[in-house]
């Protein structure tokens, strides 16, 4: 009886101490820091996509008037920095709310924030500047990139506010299961795929931008048979067979195949994209300061902008996949 009550008490308690956690962390939530995280990659996105084109500014955004063009040697180069601070800031935010962020010194965090709050409060000014006291009339993209900055602004604040709350790490979001590599990887093997199927049947948009020789694109213009079946059939049936193997290391029936099985090819893929990805920027940047016009510059910028990183991120995802499946995965059951 004594035992049963112990037991007893010791439940209560351990329920208690699980109800205060549960409460610490909803007096702090995590969502605007995901939101703050989203915004800061779609802001990412649109300046890589500037960088590519060569221009300045945002994609609907206010007019850039041509005379700023001429206060930088190489539009595309900035734009990339601001997309790199993007998805840094974008880490920074995440790392507010995920388990591996309380392994980083508070202060550490905190000075960021703070840095990037500055840099973010000094934009918005400028923007909301322009938008009421600017010589041109206040049209529909300035209020929106008013409101915009403004609202970020206010995410922002309410991220560190939830940040300073969290003193613990059951404070923090639990982490993920060991099958999100995988899962993301499937994701990108569909988003390639997926383009790669609507090229071969007969679709163009982001074909020209492709970074391929002139010869191959016109090939692939003009429907020969050779390169659409050879060039873009083929790598569809590759993309089915990586969502294959990616849901294999993620599903419970990817347990029956041996570990190394699925590691291996994850491995290969991950080498040969992360080597594709590096070497092929380290060549554009080299054209873009040397030559850095014509055809063939665009199609530089747009692989250092787009595909250069898409390769890089999409080969540490399969290789953060094998991994987890040689280290995490449960063993099948006999």
């Amino acid at each position: 009886m004594r035992g049963s009550r112990i037991g007893r008490a010791r439940g209560d308690h351990e329920g208690e101490a699980a109800n205060t956690r549960l409460m610490s962390t909803s007096r702090r939530p995590s969502w605007p820091a995901y939101l703050v995280a989203v915004d800061l990659l779609v802001y990412a996105g649109a300046k890589a996509y500037m960088a590519a084109e060569g221009r300045l500014g945002l994609p609907g955004g206010p007019r850039v008037p041509p005379e700023s063009y001429q206060q930088y040697d190489h539009v595309w180069a900035r734009q990339l920095g601001l997309a790199g601070m993007g998805v840094l800031a974008a880490v920074l935010a995440l790392a507010t709310v995920r388990p591996w962020g309380a392994r980083i010194p508070r202060w550490m965090v905190m000075a960021a924030l703070g840095v990037q709050f500055v840099f973010s409060a000094m934009g918005a000014s400028v923007i909301v500047h322009n938008a009421l006291l600017g010589p041109e009339p206040l049209d529909w993209s300035q209020a929106l990139a008013t409101l915009h900055s403004v609202g970020g602004l206010a995410l922002w604040i309410a991220m560190v506010w939830a940040y300073l709350g969290r003193s613990r790490a059951e404070d923090f979001d639990r982490p993920l299961p060991w099958t999100w590599p995988a899962y993301a990887t499937c994701a990108f093997t569909v988003v390639y795929g997926s383009l790669k199927f609507y090229w071969a049947v007969g679709g163009t948009a982001l074909l020209r931008e492709a970074p391929l020789p002139p010869a191959a694109i016109q090939a692939l213009l003009h429907r020969e048979s050779w390169a659409v079946w050879g060039g873009l059939w083929a790598t569809v049936g590759l993309a089915v067979v990586g969502v294959v193997v990616t849901l294999a290391m993620a599903r419970p029936w990817g347990r029956r195949f041996p570990r190394w099985l699925l590691a291996t090819p994850a491995f290969l893929v991950c080498a040969a994209m992360v080597l594709r990805g590096g070497v092929t920027a380290v060549g554009d940047v080299q054209w873009l300061l040397s030559v850095g016009e014509g055809v063939p510059a665009r199609t530089a910028r747009w692989d250092l902008a787009v595909w250069a990183p898409f390769f890089l991120v999409w080969g540490v995802l399969w290789g953060l996949a094998g991994w987890f499946v040689l280290t995490r995965r449960p063993r099948a059951s006999l």
